[in-house]
């Protein structure tokens, strides 16, 4: 394991639950044999990741330990010094499909999310580490806890919780609790450019999470109420649904809809 001190300003919390990094590394599949670790830190993770796989690329923004990994001299591991919220890491991948896995920085999480939603045909499977309210956006959409992240990744994966950690699994210990959710992509998922095309949509509808959802869609496609009405009972949607009263699936079915009139 590389020592290194962790950087504030990188938002570096260094996993060192031994437990956790075993539930972690079992969650990933076996296939296929190539896997992409976001934010490698001192190596909790990428060392067992570089005994499972064949190939394993670090995508590391942190000056220091990118080259300290970079002449580590592991056989069968790539090197990306990259901030993982740019898409300009994606270049440098090796070509095919790479799994993920990650204990995400909080303050980077959700963009590097979408990131990896919006080139899903690369990404069979991710295992990522959020803060817990955000892991808690992306498992219970269609729920009072859900977002609109959720509902973007329940688009294009299944998804579901692996294990919740306390702070003292990291060292520095933050100050928030940690969920690992697990992502498989589904048989038939969002092509990528729906992907890109719905997420500002699905932000607009939940800027207002506690008013009505009919009377944002009438605003938004300048209609009368009326014609969202029967949209939703079309789609099975209570007549005063608020942005959490809606599952993935309805969303979907809405935004198609939506965009046929923009």
């Amino acid at each position: 394991m590389v020592a290194t001190r962790p950087k504030k300003s990188l938002g570096q919390n260094f996993l060192v639950d031994h437990n956790a990094i075993d539930r972690i590394i079992g969650a990933a599949p076996r296939q296929p044999n190539a896997v992409v670790e976001i934010g490698p830190g001192r190596g909790a993770l990428l060392q067992p990741l570089l005994e499972r796989y064949a190939q394993v690329t670090a995508v590391e923004m942190d000056d220091t330990l990118a080259a300290e990994w970079r002449t580590s001299g592991h056989p069968g591991l790539q090197v990306i010094h990259a901030d993982a919220v740019q898409p300009a890491w994606l270049e440098a991948l090796a070509p095919g499909e790479h799994g993920v896995v990650a204990n995400l920085p909080y303050n980077a999480a959700t963009p590097i999310l979408r990131l990896l939603l919006q080139y899903h045909s690369r990404f069979p499977w991710l295992v990522l580490m959020f803060q817990r309210e955000v892991a808690d956006r992306i498992l219970f959409a269609g729920g009072r806890d859900g977002g609109p992240l959720g509902v973007l990744a329940q688009w294009v994966y299944r998804v579901e919780h692996v294990l919740t950690l306390g702070p003292e699994a990291f060292s520095p210990p933050p100050k928030v609790y940690s969920k690992v959710v697990k992502f498989v992509r589904l048989p038939a998922p969002l092509e990528e450019a729906r992907v890109a095309r719905g997420w500002p949509l699905l932000l607009r509808l939940f800027q207002r999470r506690r008013a009505r959802l009919d009377s944002a869609i009438a605003s938004l496609v300048k209609k009368p109420r009326d014609l969202v009405q029967a949209w939703f009972l079309e789609l099975g949607i209570r007549s005063d649904a608020r942005p959490d009263h809606v599952s993935p699936s309805q969303y979907l079915q809405l935004i198609d809809r939506i965009e046929a009139i923009l």
